[in-house]
């Protein structure tokens, strides 16, 4: 569905073209109304409009200049030309500023919605070129080397993905590595930190370090690299040949990782330590593979520069055990902040499920649980402006005393409780701000009825008004512009049976400037004329 923008400083014009012509046949979905050049470039300023059809001739900016303008800033924007001068050089003019129709005054509304519909459709094919395969192959190969680091970025930090989809994922993305299969992680610490604190020459040094590693590695080994969090770059390598032994090849890679680092130094003139992580098997083990070698770095290396460490699988110092699942992505506090409530009571299970799996009579590890779930949700109740003292009642005991969380099963009644709060509140709180928005609405268009639509009303309350519209209609089940048209109606129906003001006044009170419009409007809803309906 499109959205159109009616420019005409007419402004009876406008409002027949906007609320009489059938718009849903030519695919419009929201009809905008300005009544000059500037007022027009303003709303296009704010709304992501499609289609602008323009009179050209209005005081101070014309409709040529409107699409001259417009044209320039927004160029996918399509122009209808609209007026009631017959004019061959009009028509040049607005040729020659990429208008799709030149229509003249008056018009049939048949004739019109074809010009919209012709230009709607030429909208659609130009879309459908833009996200076309060509197209987004193209964009994928430009953004390649992102989306394989992180991808790899993904997987290190521990996100899951199910079998089928990682498949297609790796050969999207070129990775020519299958599940299953055997791998080493190469993490390196760059040591001199201060050599390098120029944004342009750190990225042009770490992609510098990628081609020497990618260099010596090449034709015998693949690999795969990504920036970590710590700013550690991390590479995954795999033989070419899959029949070599894993012993082999890790002999090689030992002494190419050890070269590697000499070549750091020598070539780029800058320090690193480098850690070889252990051999484990793709995707699983990759996220234990890399804690291991940050604990390394953490616990063997620290603060000393250029150390070169090959981590064992038996090193009982880098043995991984902990609650991983709690700090998996995706994190429970990023889910709660979200309000995705289904995501979060499903992080939850997990983590209680690992809990119960490995350490279900250990102390220590329910309270690291109890703990980073308080957290996360003092955080969210905070945020959302509530006082946990007030909010939890009673359960303000166990998030004071988390030793009386003595099981796993006190531990998840209790955070399904702090859940479930809180999606009520939330609901609540959203509920009450979009009934206090609809009493807003009700009591600005009863105050400024002849005004009244649906920009007015956006701008009033500082609103998009496609948002502002899905907000009312989800509240009322009625549309803004429905609400408007029929307050309007009633408002007249009232008029004309209990004052003796004239046709034209009515019309003018209840927003109607085109006396011959009203008429048609409130024919169409009531079946009779104004006239009739008060001699009636």
């Amino acid at each position: 569905m499109y959205k159109l923008l009616i420019v005409d400083d007419e402004e009876y014009i406008v409002r027949s073209l906007a609320e009489t012509v059938a718009w849903d046949a030519a695919e419009i979905s929201q009809v905008y109304t300005a009544f000059s050049g500037d007022e027009a470039l303003r709303i296009l300023e704010k709304q992501p409009i499609d289609l602008v059809i323009s009179d050209i001739r209005m005081p101070g900016m014309s409709g040529l200049e409107l699409i001259e303008r417009a044209g320039r800033q927004w160029p996918k924007i399509k122009f209808l030309i609209l007026t009631g001068h017959a004019d061959f050089e009009y028509a040049q003019q607005a040729i020659k500023n990429k208008a799709n129709d030149f229509l003249l005054k008056p018009l049939h509304d048949e004739t019109l919605l074809q010009s919209v519909k012709q230009t709607t459709a030429q909208i659609k094919r130009e879309w459908e070129e833009i996200s076309s395969y060509r197209r987004a192959n193209a964009t994928l190969r430009e953004n390649l080397p992102y989306l394989q680091q992180l991808l790899l970025s993904q997987l290190i930090n521990g996100k899951k993905f199910s079998n089928p989809y990682l498949v297609q994922h790796l050969e999207t993305l070129n990775i020519p590595i299958a599940p299953g299969t055997e791998f080493q992680t190469l993490l390196v610490r760059r040591d001199d930190y201060g050599s390098a604190d120029d944004f342009n020459a750190y990225s042009l040094l770490e992609f510098a370090i990628g081609n020497i590693a990618e260099e010596m590695l090449s034709p015998e080994h693949r690999l795969w690299k990504c920036t970590d969090v710590h700013d550690y770059i991390v590479f995954a390598i795999w033989p070419q040949d899959p029949k070599e032994a894993a012993e082999t090849w890790s002999r090689k890679l030992e002494l190419i990782a050890q070269q590697f680092q000499e070549n750091c130094k020598t070539y780029l003139k800058f320090k690193v330590s480098v850690v070889l992580g252990p051999r484990g098997v793709f995707p699983a083990e990759i996220p234990d593979v890399y804690q291991q070698c940050l604990a390394a770095i953490r616990e063997r290396i620290g603060g000393l520069e250029e150390m070169f460490i090959v981590v064992d699988d038996a090193d009982p110092q880098t043995q991984v055990d902990y609650l991983s699942r709690m700090y998996e992505p995706p994190a429970l506090v990023h889910l709660l902040e979200a309000g995705n409530w289904d995501g979060s009571a499903d992080k939850i299970n997990d983590i209680l499920a690992q809990l119960e799996d490995n350490w279900a009579h250990s102390e220590e590890h329910l309270l690291e649980a109890a703990h980073a779930f308080s957290a996360a949700f003092a955080y969210i109740f905070h945020k959302h402006g509530y006082l946990l003292s007030v909010m939890l009642g009673q359960d303000y005991s166990l998030f004071a005393n988390q030793q009386q969380l003595r099981t796993i099963q006190q531990l998840k009644d209790w955070t399904s409780r702090l859940l479930d709060l809180l999606r009520k509140e939330t609901d609540q709180k959203r509920k009450n701000t979009h009934s206090a928005l609809v009493h807003k609405i009700h009591d600005y268009i009863k105050g400024n009825l002849a005004e009244a639509s649906l920009q007015t009303i956006a701008d009033q309350v500082y609103l998009n008004p496609v948002y502002l519209s899905r907000v009312y209609k989800e509240e009322t089940g009625e549309g803004i512009s429905e609400y408007v048209s029929r307050l309007k109606m009633d408002t007249a129906v009232h008029l004309l049976r209990n004052s003796h003001k004239k046709i034209y006044e009515i019309a003018e009170e209840v927003g109607y400037q085109n006396v011959p419009h009203f008429i048609k409007i409130f024919k169409r809803q009531y079946g009779i004329t104004p006239q009739d309906f008060r001699e009636k």
